[in-house]
C-alpha cells in the first residue's frame, strides 16, 4: 500500500521517471513490541469506502487520471492472522482532491462529517471483530510518527501466537520477500525502503545473483530461437508489435539455496504475481524449459501483460486478454 500510494503522489504531482518518489520505514519498536510501517505517499483518499466495502473495488466508479490507494481494503483487513491489532494514521498530500463514492457522502452525511474531516484520520481494527473505528484527529497527532505532513502509518501490535523474539528473527524472510515484490523499486531508487531495529538502520538493496566468488553467469539460450541478446520480440496474429519478453536468468550449482530460486515472471507493471515461479504456472506444467531446471535462477520480465485485479493471476478478461494468454 505505501508503494502504491507513493506513486500515486508521484503521477498526482506529475514528477518525471527519475524522480525520487518517497520512503518506506518498517521499524521495530522493541519497547512497545510493535511494529511500525511509515510512507510519505498520498495518504488514504477515501477510508469509508474500504471500511464499508472490503475487497470491492473502486475501479469503474470514477474516471481517475491517476491509480488510487484504498480501492479494496485488502491491505486493511489482512492483518487478522498475525496481530490482534493494526491502526492506521493517514494524512492526505495537499495536491490530493479526494473523489467520494456516493455511497461514501452518504455515510458522512450521517455521521456529520465533511468531506474535510477525512484529510486526517485514524482508524483502529481487532482481528476478531469486522467493525473499524474512524476518528478525526489533528495533524499533530499523526506527525507523532513522523515528521511528515502526509502518507500513512499503520501500526501492529499484539502478534498472534507468536513472541515478539520469534517474530524478530523473522527479518530476513521479510527481507527476501521485499526484494523478491519491489526489486523495481529498488533497483530505479525512486522508493527507499528501510527496516529499522533499534540503532541498527538496513537500507534495502534490490536482490544480487551473486555468491561469495562473484556475479553468477549469465544463462544464454540457442541460436535460432527467436530470442536475440536474451530478449524476445513479440507480435500479435495480425503482426503487430505487443512488446518484449526480457531474460534475466542465471547458472548456478544444485546447491544453491534461496527461497525465491525458481526463475519467476515480471508482469507490466514491475512486480511478479505472488511468487511467480513460472514452473508452477498452469500453462507452464507441460513446458520443458530452464525454469524447472535446479541450475537455472532469475527474472523474465513482460513489458505487455497485466495482472488481474486481485494480483495473483494474469488478466484474462478486457482489452488485454489475448495479449495476455
Amino acid at each position: 500500500n505505501g508503494d502504491d500510494a507513493l506513486k500515486v503522489l508521484g503521477g498526482t504531482l506529475k514528477v518525471d521517471s527519475t524522480t525520487k518518489l518517497g520512503y518506506i520505514k518498517i521499524i521495530y519498536d522493541n519497547k512497545t513490541e510493535q511494529i511500525f510501517v511509515i510512507d510519505n505517499g498520498s495518504g488514504i483518499e477515501d477510508p469509508i469506502w474500504i471500511i464499508k466495502f472490503p475487497l470491492r473495488s473502486r475501479k469503474g466508479i470514477f474516471d481517475l487520471e491517476v491509480d488510487q490507494v484504498g480501492k479494496r481494503g485488502r491491505g486493511l483487513h489482512g492483518f487478522r492472522s498475525f496481530f490482534k491489532n493494526l491502526t492506521y494514521y493517514t494524512s492526505l498530500h495537499k495536491a490530493v482532491n479526494p473523489k467520494l463514492s456516493d455511497e461514501s457522502i452518504a455515510h458522512l452525511n450521517n455521521i456529520g462529517w465533511a468531506k474535510e474531516d477525512l484529510k486526517c484520520c485514524k482508524l483502529e481494527l481487532v482481528h476478531d471483530s469486522i467493525e473499524t473505528t474512524l476518528t478525526k484527529i489533528p495533524i499533530s497527532e499523526f506527525q507523532k510518527f513522523t515528521t511528515a505532513p502526509h502518507g500513512t502509518i499503520a501500526v501492529f501490535s499484539n502478534p498472534i501466537e507468536i513472541t515478539w523474539e520469534e517474530l524478530k528473527k523473522r527479518k530476513g524472510e521479510l527481507t527476501k520477500r521485499i526484494q523478491h515484490h519491489y526489486r523495481h523499486e529498488l533497483e530505479t531508487g525512486r522508493i527507499e525502503i528501510t527496516i529499522e531495529d533499534g540503532k541498527k538502520i538496513e537500507k534495502l538493496q534490490p536482490r544480487q545473483f551473486s555468491n561469495e566468488n562473484g556475479p553468477f553467469d549469465l544463462y544464454e539460450f540457442p541460436d535460432g530461437n527467436g530470442i536475440v541478446n536474451n530478449v524476445r520480440t513479440v507480435y500479435d496474429k495480425n503482426g503487430d508489435k505487443l512488446g518484449t519478453i526480457k531474460y534475466e536468468l542465471y547458472k548456478v550449482t544444485g546447491e544453491y539455496k534461496h527461497t525465491y530460486k525458481k526463475p519467476y515472471l515480471i508482469t507490466k507493471d514491475h512486480r511478479p504475481l505472488g511468487d511467480s515461479f513460472i514452473s508452477e504456472m498452469q500453462e507452464m506444467l507441460d513446458d520443458n524449459g530452464p525454469w524447472k531446471s535446479p541450475y537455472v535462477v532469475g527474472i523474465v520480465k513482460c513489458d505487455f501483460v497485466e495482472p488481474d485485479d486481485l494480483r495473483i493471476a494474469l488478466s484474462v478478461e478486457g482489452d488485454n486478454a489475448e495479449k495476455n494468454k
